[in-house]
């Protein structure tokens, strides 16, 4: 059963260093961290995660840029939640507004919900 309530969000803008590139390896950090922030939204805990369904990279941020990347849970269950990735470029609009620009990387992954609770052996 999907849970109706506000569904929970995190972002953070990571800055390109001017001598850099931007890498999967600084993406996927940055997304397990927005992933745990959006589990402890919405059981308390950072949850436990097992990996992505999807991903997709098209990268092509150079330095000096800066890129908004995302976690979203589109899909809140009781002991799961599905999350989308985005990591979208930054443009500069010149009034200080941080308007998204072209897809750099999207993925989908879960997150599980640690619990207690024992599991019931389904055995006889």
């Amino acid at each position: 059963m999907t849970d109706e309530r506000a569904v929970p969000t995190s972002s953070r803008v990571l800055h390109v260093p001017v001598d850099g590139e931007l890498c999967e390896a600084d993406v996927l950090r940055v997304w397990e961290e927005l992933r745990q922030e959006v589990a402890c939204a919405l059981t308390g805990a950072p949850g436990l995660f097992p990996g992505y369904d999807d991903l997709e990279w098209h990268l092509a941020a150079s330095g000096g840029r800066d890129v908004l990347v995302s976690a979203r849970a589109v899909e809140v269950l009781e002991r799961r939640h599905v999350v989308d990735f985005e990591a979208t470029l930054v443009l500069d609009s010149g009034d200080g507004a941080h308007p998204e620009g072209p897809s750099l990387a999207h993925g989908r992954g879960l997150s599980l919900v640690l619990t207690d609770r024992p599991f019931a052996d389904p055995r006889p």
